[in-house]
């Protein structure tokens, strides 16, 4: 869920995106600060029972570098005026 939630919210409109975007800063918060577990998310959730820790952990990590994969930079002008 958070892993498709954050792709498709990263897509939307910036309204729903600011709001999931504090929702990735609670998760990022989660991490367990444990030392055998530090940086790493606890298995809460519909199939984290699966994979565990591993499992979470992959999933969030994916779901919080989302927005920044998915966001495209700015054209440049001048790039623009080459093509046409």
């Amino acid at each position: 869920y958070f892993f498709y939630g954050a792709h498709a919210f990263a897509l939307s409109s910036p309204k729903p995106s600011v709001i999931w975007t504090k929702g990735l800063t609670e998760i990022a918060r989660a991490q367990s600060s444990a030392k055998d577990e530090r940086g790493s998310w606890p298995p809460v959730g519909a199939w984290s029972y699966c994979g565990g820790r591993v499992y979470s952990t992959a999933m969030l990590a994916l779901a919080l570098e989302a927005p920044y994969r998915l966001t495209l930079p700015a054209e440049d002008p001048k790039e623009r005026k080459k093509r046409k």
